[in-house]
């Protein structure tokens, strides 16, 4: 899964969305690539690990 992958499925209309994600830096990675949404088991936790690593572009 990279960059290259992800706008692909944009150019050609498709959405990206991942489920079960639980882990922080799997989550930031997603993220980064653009991601449409993030199905966890811990919300509270996802989000504060996004929110306290924001990406800078």
């Amino acid at each position: 899964m990279n960059q290259e992958f992800v706008d692909r499925l944009r150019r050609q209309s498709y959405k990206f969305h991942v489920w079960t994600i639980d882990d922080g830096d799997l989550s930031r990675r997603f993220r980064d690539l653009g991601v449409g949404s993030i199905t966890t088991n811990r919300p509270a936790f996802i989000r504060k690990e996004l929110q306290q690593h924001i990406a800078i572009a």
